[in-house]
């Protein structure tokens, strides 16, 4: 019986899920940042892939940096009362589409 939350490879090893394999990294990189380490020290203090880490920095950090944007979807709100006053869509100052 496989436990909630994990998959069993073709080896019979376990894998982490997706939040879980996230989860795991946030914490490695937290750790390498409140050592004082840099991320090749610290990578060989833990025994720990640099190419891996440096792959779940980068991928964190972009994370971050664009929120949670997982879905494509955005939400419309009306900025007028009147019925069919068009959309206006606007990315920063710029007007990207106006119907």
């Amino acid at each position: 019986m496989v436990s909630p939350g994990y998959m069993i490879k073709s080896d019979g090893v376990n894998r982490m899920r997706r939040q879980e394999r996230i989860a795991h990294w946030q914490g490695i990189v937290e750790k390498q940042a409140e050592s004082g380490l840099s991320g090749i020290a610290f990578c060989r203090e833990h025994n720990i892939s640099l190419q891996r880490f440096y792959h779940w920095r980068r991928r964190l950090k972009n994370e971050e940096s664009h929120g949670d944007s997982t879905t494509g979807f955005f939400e419309l709100v009306p900025c007028s009362a009147r019925p069919r006053s068009g959309i206006r869509v606007r990315i920063g100052d710029e007007l990207v589409r106006s119907s």
